[in-house]
């Protein structure tokens, strides 16, 4: 699997639960945490995809 289709793999769950909420609520924040929190297993996995997107260049492109 490529490192991009990893990052979308990993965020594939929080965006989906972005899908189904009114993302104009200022509750959303807080709920988004809750279900997805930083240290949590689901963000620990984008942390990782994110990091291996930038060590091999894709993620960040950058010309001369």
């Amino acid at each position: 699997m490529s490192d991009a289709a990893s990052l979308l793999e990993q965020l594939s769950p929080i965006l989906a639960r972005l899908a189904e909420e009114d993302v104009g609520d200022s509750s959303l924040a807080a709920r988004m945490n809750a279900a997805f929190p930083i240290d949590g297993q689901d963000m620990r996995a984008v942390k990782a995809a994110v990091e291996a997107g930038l060590a091999s260049g894709w993620l960040t492109p950058r010309e001369a």
